[in-house]
């Protein structure tokens, strides 16, 4: 059914106004590409998918199934300007940028995507799958599981739900988490030189690994960590908080970490 009211909307969808818009019955799986556009992505008001970038022609194709591409002016990719994105929540969303920004805000859905230098800020996802060079990667209220990886670019994380599940993988961008964590609480974050940053709830219940080479390990949170009987100097220390019902892995290489009350 979606994808026969998606190909009738596909063919009156073209607009040269700078909008396009079709009428669906469910969440899409939609694809937006970017050069140096700044991409925001929001919630539809009306249950509607639709597309509005000034002064340019937007056509909305149908991929099969429930998948959708934007075209802009006959081209996959915009290569400048601003796109706004209106989609029915619970939406999957695969954006691209290279040097734009990227906003995702409400869908409901889960979000892949993939950058350079632009910012990426993702609230009230399922799930997030992301990765920038030097851009900064920002994530509230986030249900799911979340994958961020980056070269230089920073990672903040904040969340109210004690089961997060993040893996974050950097060579120098700082990585700053802030939420709960306990029962099925999992934070696995790598980095070379970057520092970490772990503001939690006290009423936290958590284990603890972390491994550094050469950087300080700061615990303001009361987890007394101890290095590993055996380890080696800038090997690896292990302390708890609660009943340690969650797990925090953090392993740098200069980098300093910190524990601390949120």
């Amino acid at each position: 059914m979606i994808a026969l009211l998606l190909a009738l909307a596909a063919e009156t969808g073209a607009s040269g106004d700078g909008r396009a818009s079709m009428a669906v019955d469910r969440p899409v799986s939609l694809v937006i590409r970017s050069n140096a556009a700044a991409v925001e992505v929001v919630r539809s008001p009306s249950g509607a998918l639709a597309v509005s970038a000034p002064g340019q022609k937007i056509r909305l194709l149908v991929a099969g199934g429930d998948r959708v591409e934007v075209e802009f002016g006959g081209k996959r990719q915009l290569h400048h300007g601003t796109v706004k994105v209106e989609l029915p929540r619970g939406s999957a969303l695969d954006a691209g940028a290279i040097s734009g920004q990227i906003s995702v805000t409400d869908v409901g859905g889960p979000a892949r995507i993939r950058g350079m230098s632009g910012d990426v800020k993702i609230a009230g996802a399922t799930e997030v799958d992301a990765e920038t060079v030097d851009g900064t990667v920002t994530a509230s209220a986030v249900s799911g599981p979340l994958r961020i990886h980056t070269v230089s670019g920073g990672v903040v994380v904040e969340t109210s739900q004690p089961a997060s599940r993040l893996d974050v993988e950097t060579a120098s961008g700082n990585v700053h988490f802030r939420g709960p964590c306990g029962p099925g609480c999992q934070l696995d974050v790598d980095t070379v030189s970057g520092e970490v940053s772990f503001a939690l709830d006290r009423k936290s219940s958590l284990s603890a690994r972390v491994v550094s080479t050469s950087g300080k390990v700061r615990d303001e949170l009361g987890l007394q960590l101890r290095r590993k009987t055996g380890a080696s100097e800038g090997d690896f220390a292990e302390g708890a908080l609660g009943a340690g019902d969650g797990l925090i892995e953090c392993e740098t290489f200069s980098g300093d970490v910190t524990f601390s009350a949120r």
